[in-house]
Order: structure tokens, then C-alpha cells, then sequence
């Protein structure tokens, strides 16, 4: 595990008061029944403080000698102080990492100073003794204590007397095991055994307790300790004696052991724990153990699903995966008995179940290897919850009426949790389904309904309910009906309603009136919710003798068009026939969308009375155009295009390089690829523009590339390379290998020029030549033998000739006192007469070359140059 976790102690602060420097982590006294005293009536015991303190405690911060103070319990007065040497002082240390939790978590602990009072007589009381023994200070920053720098220590243990359990001054303590190397990591599940063992058998029952404060930074190491009772240390909220690590971590009363979640926040906590010593069901001793327990940044291997659930939005769910250490896989599964398929390997999976219920889905981390883990969760599948609620206001100071209107598809609705918005007080919710509740004042209240169903299905919704100074009702909107026909109006509100006028209306005191009025007539309602609280609306019903029903315009449309239909009508209801081409045969405008001609009927009604009308439809068919001639063509050529139309005129575009294009037979010469359009239209039939496409592709200019001029020898072979396309033609065919390929081998007698035809498989070409100089001597280096290098673009470089050689080593130039003035090995390259930028003097210079030959062997060669100014 390459990266280190503190979990061994952090590192004291320094500070100007040397002697209390912080450094103490726990500890606990202990004692010992050694028998009867040499006095009458006394009984011997040897006392043990075992403390716990920083790895890197020294010098005046570890003491040779402690005082115990022992006082009689029943009074609580101080009996006698005795010094005690210490007796022991070592490490506590981890030897092994815990495997399945990563970081480095070996190294020391704690240090652990041993001091015991070999013996010491006391008279045998009723009450029995309290041994204390008081140091300051703790570590800094104490997650649990506030201000833990300036906190101290008391550690007390009660020695029983002779009452209330007979034989009590003869007891031995129990003795706090020193194990104390347990691995805790923010966030995580953990154990720490707090055991204890008793000499005489008792029973123990151990449990939270307050950690005493003693000592002071003015005083840190008192020569007698504070008389009892002592006050507990400060801690730090939500921590307390009883809960020092929060309310998820718990303590086993039978065995001691301690576990739970460890707090997310890392660093040091004070945890204090007291056992009780039990005899024949009497409580005969008490003990108490403190330690600073270490949360670390580290993680355990443990496999976390997400809580027990239920979807309610689909079969469809996406896990998450809290699982926390070292992971190296992940086995899901789904717990679908209907599939051999329900199991993934991926971290957070995605799972659609056949069909709804409840499935127990599995997590293993790890599997198959040493450190691995196991998690369940349950989740259930209903989906078809949907929540929903509304409401009929009324003003201030009356009731306001929710109903619940949520529907389930699975299971039933049977929970609901109202909270009514009402933040001026905290009585503002209700638990059934249709409550209602009565707002002092008016205003918009955000109302907020939990529901749920058996299912376990549970969803929020809110809604802005307005409170108004009158209550709200609700009423038909303004009709019409036909004078023979009878109408029902509707209001809706809490309270009682009130209709006028009383003409042709068989109830005015209804919410549902039925009216037959002959002449158009407005109804006006009263709505009265209680003193103070009423409102008025009213509903116009217009009478009609007869329906009004004029037909849209015949039209002409093109093939496959929509169009709306919009009669002219004051009709209710419409039913339009044949129904096959339309939107809605029964809406009052539907889309039509014919591909023969049809004639529409519509009938429309108000109420008993109806109307009839016809609209005529003729579509008519789009104008033609087919476009040929896509083709690659080279550049700088060009190539004719046609069409064929069934339109009354056309146009092409774009009208670049194209001859003749008022002609359906154009000719187009395009420098880059280019879509050649004709647009072609109808002024007799559908007026609507139609276009096809001609793609004109052009090759790229070839780039023929026949090679560099060059210099070989007689019979020396010279691979030729061509580039730039994908077919090569050379000429003349003297010395060639083959005249066909890209690269040809050719062996020369004398100088030959080569010309190369470089071709596509379109049939675009460009030629390139190259000229070989063959040199009738054998393999060398020809350097001439002066230079003028004065930038007249005339013998400015010295470079060799090289012939025959198939590498070369290096072309050395030296002056006349042997200064290497100028080096090579490419015979590109050549000498300016320069040396690091500087002339060099007119005179003769000395080269040196090596190279090697197309047979294999190694030339060398020197001479001389003049240069000259």
C-alpha cells in the first residue's frame, strides 16, 4: 500500500510553556487486592496507572514520578498522596496492515508509561477509597473537546469497602486489556474491542461515560489531585460522554466492543468507557478506561448498494454505488428469477425488469479474491404513481377544500402528509385525503401534499394556492344553444349559490341549473361561502334559431400539400365526412391532405338544430425534373450535363463556368468540385419550385515528381522514385528495368535523361523528368578545386560531387593551421567560407572526405581548395 494514512498519532504542537506541552491520548488506573494488612482491620493493594501518550513524547513531557491521591470516599476528603516511580515505559505498535483497507496503517500507536505502587496498607472503611491522579494537557484539536489544547486529565478508580457487598475491600479491579491498535477510517464501518478481564470473576457490563478534565495550564502536573467529584471534560456538540463519536457508533454492554459508522470528519476523538464489576447481581466496583481514537482518511473494502427502494417511474432503474477501498470488480445482481441474464459487471449499472414486485438485488465487491464483500437492498418496481391534488379556494376565514386526485396504477393511494403553507404557524397539516383548512389572511400559499401508495411508492407535488378577500367560484364558460334546446349550467365553490334572472331556469338556488331561454340571455350567480365572503359570475347563452354554416372557397393545392379547411360557422360541434384525408373529422378547421380530388361535406350543430356544407379539393401534381451526368473529371477539364423536365421553364446554379446553361444540355468546366442545381417551375399546374442535383467532382492537378537530379557511375544500379499519382509511364525504356512501376531500377553506360508520366485512374496525367549523370570513372569524390564566396550566386559554395557512393561519412575542410573550419556528411550541404559566422582570409584550405560505395566499400579522399575574394 504505497500511500501512507496517518493513523498513528499526530505530531505535538510546540509552544512557549515547555512542561504542559500537549501531548497526553488516554489512560486508566487499576488495582490489586494483595491480602490482609500487618495493622488490624486493613487490607493491602497495589495501584497501576497505565497512560497513553504521543509516539514522539519525551524529556519533561513524560514524568519519572506521579502522585496518586487517596481520598475516603464517604467524605471525599484527601487521606494521603503517594509519589510512584515510574516502572515501565514502551510503544505501542501495529505490526501488519489490515489487508482489505488501504493505506500503510503499521508504526506506532501510542507511547505507554507504566506506574505502579507496589503496595500500600489502608484501614478497611464502609465507603472503601477514590485513587486519582490529575496531568495536562491534551493533543490540540480534539475533534469531540473544545479547546482540547487547554483540556487535562483525571483518571480516579474506587477501591469498594466492606458495604454494601460483604467481602467488597477485597476486590481486584478489572484490567482494561492495552490492544489499542484498532484501524478507523472516516465514513466507515469499524470495531474497537474495549475488554477487560477480572480477577474474581465478575460479571461486566461496560458502557459510555464522560471523560474527566484535571490539571490546568497553569498547574499541568498538580502535586495532589483535585478532591472528587470531578467535572467531565467539555465536548464538543452533537458529541457527548454518551455518544463520543456521534449516535452511529454503539458499545456492546456484554463484551465491550465498540462499533458502527465512523464520523466522516477526520482526526482525534476522546472516548471514554466505564465497566462494571457485578457480583451474585450486586454492583461491588467501577472502572474507567479514556483513549484518543484516531479517524483516519482511509477506506475499508465494503460493498454499498443503494438503500432499500421503489421505482415508480418505469421498469427501467439506474443503481448507484456508494461501495468504498481498494475495488477491483463488481458483480451485480439483479435478483430477476425470470431471466439467467439479470448480472453486470459494470460499477453503476443500468437494469430493466419484465415485470413489477419486489426483487432482493446483491452487490459482491471483489469477487473471488481475499478482501471481498457483500451488500443487499431491496427495490420495487410499480410504476404508474402519479401524484396530483386541487382545491376550491375560498376568502379568508373560510374553509379551503384540497382534494386528492393522485392515481396509482399498482397497489392503492393510503398515505398522505399535507403541509398547507401556512409559515405563521406550525399546526398547518393534516394527514387525510381530502382535508380542508381555514388562512386567516389572504395571500398565495405554496401547499405541498407527500403522498404515497401501498406499493411504497412516495412523490411530492406543490401547488400555489391563492386566498382571496372573496371566495372563488367557477363557472360555465359563455354558449350558445339552439331556441329548442334545454342547457345545464355549472358552478363550482364552497357555499351556497343564488341564480337570477328567474326566467326559464327550473332551480335559481342549485349549483346546476337547467335554463331554456328563447332570447339571448345572461345569467348571473351569487356564491355566499358565510358572512363577509361571497362572490358573483355570470354566463351569456346566446340563442340561436338557426346554424350558420358557410363553406370555404374550392381550392387547388399541390400533390401532397396539407391544407386547412375554415368554414365560416357559429356551430357547436362539426363532423366532417370522408374522414380517410383529415386531421379531425370533427373539429371545426381540420387539415386536409387529398391526393385525388374530393369533395368535403361538413355538418354542423348547436345542440338539435344543424347545418350542411360541401368544399371541393383538387390536387394537382408537383413539376418533374431528373438530372444525369455526376462524373469525376481532371482539372481544367470539362464535361456536359443534362436534365429532363416536366415543368414550364428551368434554371441552373450555379452559372460559374458553365457554357449554354438556357439549354437543358449544358457544359460545365469547374475549377473545384461543384453541385450543378436546375430549378425547375409550373405555372399551369402546382406553382411550387422542384430542384435536382449534378455533382461535378475535379481531381486535383497532378503533381508528377520524378526524383532529384543525380550522380552515379557506370554499371552502378539506381532505384528511380516517382510520386504524385497512381499509374506511371517512363520513357526512354534505356537502362530500365521496367518502364510501368513508380521505381524502376536503372544501370546506365552514360547520361540519360528520364521522362515520367504520372496518371490517375481517371485518366488525369502530368509529366516530370530527371537527369542522371554518369561518370565513367570508378566510385569518388569530385570537389573543385577554388570558390568565390561573395554572394554573387556564382561558386558562393564549396560542396563535393559525389559518384557512386552510397553514403557519405564526412566532408571536412581544415585551414592552414589545421583549425577544422567546416564539417559534413550530407552533399547537400556545402562551406560559405565562413567560420561561426565570420569571413575566413583568402588562401588554400585542406579537405578530407570518407564515404562508402554502392558495392560496399570504404573510400577515402583529400585535397585542396583556393579561396578567393
Amino acid at each position: 500500500m504505497k500511500n501512507r494514512i496517518l493513523f498513528i498519532t499526530i505530531l505535538c504542537c510546540l509552544c512557549a510553556a515547555p512542561l504542559f506541552a500537549r501531548h497526553l491520548k488516554g489512560g486508566f488506573l487499576s488495582y490489586q487486592y494483595l491480602g490482609a494488612g500487618v495493622a488490624p482491620n486493613s487490607a493491602r493493594y497495589s495501584i497501576t496507572l497505565t497512560q497513553y501518550m504521543d509516539c514522539d513524547a519525551t524529556g519533561a513531557q513524560i514524568d519519572p514520578s506521579v502522585n496518586f491521591s487517596i481520598f475516603n470516599a464517604a467524605s471525599n476528603t484527601l487521606v494521603n498522596t503517594v509519589t510512584v516511580n515510574q516502572t515501565d515505559l514502551y510503544l505501542l505498535n501495529r505490526i501488519k496492515d489490515e489487508e482489505c483497507i488501504t493505506g500503510d496503517q503499521t508504526g506506532c500507536y501510542y507511547k505507554i508509561a507504566v506506574y505502579t505502587l507496589a503496595s500500600i496498607e489502608l484501614p478497611i472503611t464502609t465507603s472503601g477509597y477514590v485513587v486519582s491522579f490529575q496531568r495536562c494537557c491534551r493533543i490540540e484539536n480534539i475533534v469531540n473537546i473544545t479547546n482540547s489544547g487547554s483540556v487535562g486529565n483525571t483518571y480516579s478508580i474506587n477501591i469498594p469497602g466492606s458495604l454494601p457487598v460483604a467481602g467488597g475491600e477485597k476486590n481486584s479491579s478489572a484490567l482494561f486489556l492495552i490492544n489499542d491498535t484498532s484501524v478507523v477510517c472516516a465514513g466507515n464501518s469499524f470495531t474497537i474491542p474495549f475488554l477487560a478481564s477480572d480477577a474474581d470473576g465478575d460479571s461486566l457490563s461496560y458502557y459510555f461515560c464522560n471523560a474527566l478534565e484535571g490539571g490546568s495550564v497553569a498547574v499541568p502536573a498538580p502535586a495532589t489531585a483535585d478532591n472528587p467529584p470531578y467535572n467531565a471534560t467539555p465536548y464538543q456538540f452533537p458529541y457527548s460522554g454518551n455518544a463520543p463519536m456521534g449516535s452511529a457508533v454503539l458499545i456492546n454492554a456484554k463484551t465491550g466492543v465498540i462499533s458502527g459508522t465512523a464520523p466522516v470528519t477526520t482526526g482525534e476523538y476522546v472516548v471514554s468507557v466505564c465497566v462494571n464489576e457485578y457480583r451474585k447481581g450486586s454492583l461491588v466496583g467501577s472502572n474507567r478506561k479514556e483513549l484518543h481514537v484516531v479517524v483516519g482518511n482511509c477506506n475499508q473494502i465494503k460493498s454499498i448498494p443503494p438503500p432499500d427502494f421503489t421505482t415508480c417511474n418505469g421498469f427501467t432503474i439506474n443503481f448507484s454505488n456508494n461501495s468504498t477501498g481498494p475495488i477491483q470488480n463488481y458483480y451485480w445482481d439483479f435478483g430477476d428469477k425470470t431471466t439467467l441474464s439479470d448480472t453486470s459487471l459494470m460499477t453503476t449499472p443500468t437494469y430493466t425488469y419484465a415485470d413489477t414486485g419486489r426483487y432482493q438485488v446483491k452487490l459482491i465487491v471483489n469477487r473471488g479474491s481475499l478482501c471481498t464483500d457483500t451488500g443487499y437492498t431491496t427495490v420495487g418496481v410499480y410504476p404508474g404513481f402519479f401524484p396530483n391534488f386541487d382545491y376550491l379556494a375560498t376568502c379568508k376565514g373560510s374553509p379551503t377544500q384540497f382534494r386528492d386526485q393522485s392515481v396509482t396504477k399498482y397497489g392503492f393511494v393510503n398515505s398522505w402528509r399535507w403541509d398547507f403553507g401556512n409559515t405563521a404557524v406550525i399546526n398547518d397539516t393534516a394527514i387525510i385525503k381530502n382535508p380542508s383548512y381555514i388562512y386567516s389572511q389572504s395571500g398565495n400559499y405554496n401547499v405541498r401534499l407527500i403522498v404515497g401508495n401501498s406499493k411504497g411508492c412516495i412523490d411530492t407535488v406543490i401547488q400555489t394556492v391563492p386566498v382571496l378577500d372573496k371566495p372563488t367560484i367557477k363557472v360555465t364558460n359563455d354558449t350558445l344553444i339552439c331556441d329548442i334546446d334545454t342547457l345545464q349550467l355549472k358552478a363550482e365553490g364552497l357555499g351556497t349559490f343564488t341564480w337570477s334572472p328567474n326566467y326559464n331556469i327550473n332551480n335559481v338556488n342549485t349549483a346546476t341549473p337547467l335554463v331554456s331561454p328563447d332570447v339571448p340571455t345572461t345569467y348571473y350567480v351569487n356564491l355566499n361561502a358565510g358572512p363577509g365572503c361571497s362572490n358573483s359570475d355570470s354566463v351569456f347563452v346566446n340563442v340561436k334559431k338557426f346554424v350558420t354554416l358557410q363553406p370555404p372557397k374550392d381550392t387547388t393545392i399541390c400533390r401532397g400539400d396539407p391544407v386547412t379547411l375554415s368554414p365560416n360557422s357559429d356551430a357547436l360541434n362539426y363532423k366532417w365526412t370522408p374522414p380517410g384525408t383529415l386531421s379531425n373529422d370533427t373539429a371545426k378547421n381540420p387539415v386536409a391532405i387529398p391526393l385525388v380530388k374530393t369533395t368535403y361535406t361538413v355538418i354542423g350543430n348547436i345542440g338539435k338544430c344543424q347545418a350542411t356544407a360541401q368544399v371541393t379539393v383538387t390536387p394537382v401534381a408537383y413539376p418533374g425534373v431528373t438530372a444525369t451526368g455526376d462524373k469525376r473529371i481532371c482539372f481544367n477539364d470539362s464535361t456536359q450535363i443534362s436534365a429532363q423536365i416536366t415543368a414550364s421553364s428551368f434554371s441552373w446554379s450555379p452559372l460559374t463556368n458553365i457554357i449554354n446553361s438556357n439549354t437543358l444540355t449544358p457544359t460545365v468546366f469547374p475549377q473545384n468540385s461543384t453541385d450543378y442545381i436546375i430549378t425547375v417551375r409550373d405555372t399551369l399546374g402546382c406553382p411550387k419550385p422542384v430542384s435536382d442535383t449534378v455533382s461535378i467532382i475535379v481531381i486535383p492537378p497532378i503533381q508528377a515528381f520524378a526524383g532529384n537530379d543525380t550522380d552515379i557511375v557506370i554499371n552502378q544500379p539506381l532505384q528511380l522514385t516517382a510520386t504524385g499519382g497512381e499509374l506511371y509511364q517512363w520513357s526512354p525504356a534505356v537502362g530500365l528495368n521496367r518502364t510501368d512501376i513508380f521505381n524502376p531500377v536503372a544501370v546506365l553506360q552514360r547520361s540519360q535523361q528520364y521522362i515520367v508520366k504520372v496518371s490517375t485512374q481517371e485518366g488525369c496525367f502530368a509529366y516530370d523528368t530527371i537527369n542522371v549523370r554518369v561518370f565513367t570513372t570508378p566510385p569518388s569524390f569530385f570537389v573543385p578545386n577554388a570558390f568565390t564566396p561573395n554572394n554573387d550566386s556564382r561558386n558562393d559554395v564549396i560542396r563535393p560531387i559525389t559518384a557512386g557512393l552510397a553514403q557519405l561519412y564526412f566532408f571536412n575542410i581544415y585551414n592552414r593551421w589545421g583549425q577544422l573550419v567546416f564539417s559534413t556528411n550530407s552533399t547537400k550541404s556545402g562551406w560559405d567560407g565562413t567560420l561561426k559566422g565570420r569571413e575566413q582570409p583568402m588562401g588554400v584550405y585542406v579537405w578530407v572526405a570518407k564515404a562508402i560505395t554502392y558495392e560496399g566499400k570504404i573510400i577515402e579522399g583529400k585535397g585542396t581548395i583556393t579561396l578567393i575574394r
